[in-house]
Order: C-alpha cells, then sequence, then structure tokens
C-alpha cells in the first residue's frame, strides 16, 4: 500500500489515520520525505473506528523529529498511524509505503 501526503492533508497539524491490520503481523515502512519538514510518525491502539478517542503516541525517540526519510519495522502493529507535522511543509511531501503480509 502506497499513500501519499501533500500540505492540504495536514492543514490541522497532522494527517488524517491511516488504519492497519494490527492482528497481521509484522509491518514494514517506508516514509520518503521531499521538501523541508519536521514530523512525528504517531501510533495509536486506540479502536477509532468504534468511536473511541485517539490517544497518539510517539513509539519510538527515533519517530519525533524526523526530517528525513526512514524506513521501519511495527514488530507490534498499532491500529493506526499518522503523521504529525511539527514545522516546515510549504511544498513538502510525505509518503508512505506500507508492506504487511496480508495488506
Amino acid at each position: 500500500m502506497i499513500k501519499q501526503y501533500v500540505e492540504a492533508d495536514w492543514s490541522g497539524g497532522e494527517t488524517a489515520p491511516l488504519a492497519l491490520n494490527w492482528r497481521g503481523g509484522e509491518a514494514a515502512v517506508q516514509v520518503t520525505i521531499t521538501g523541508t519538514i519536521n514530523i512525528d510518525i504517531e501510533s495509536s491502539n486506540s479502536d477509532l473506528n468504534s468511536g473511541d478517542t485517539a490517544n497518539w503516541l510517539v513509539d519510538s525517540s527515533a519517530n519525533a523529529g524526523v526530517t528525513a526519510s526512514k524506513f521501519f519495522t511495527f514488530n507490534a502493529v498499532p491500529r493506526f498511524m499518522r503523521f504529525k507535522v511539527n514545522s516546515g511543509g510549504t511544498g513538502a511531501t510525505i509518503t508512505v509505503e506500507l508492506v504487511q503480509k496480508d495488506v
């Protein structure tokens, strides 16, 4: 699955939640950044589909203040992930490529 975000996608400071298959096993994530931007990669185990209020967390200090492309894995896959934009962003893009055995 590939999803690209542009400035209009984070007008409120973060992107919309991206659903993951939290029962599908380990997930490999490639985040490709173009332009100048500083983001946090956040995840949540809240059940947003059932109306839960999201509790967003940055699961690793390596996923806070990201300014360049990176690859990481979720060994324990959350229900949702999103990108919080801390600064920059004009003309920047964020592309996420997610590989999971059944996605």
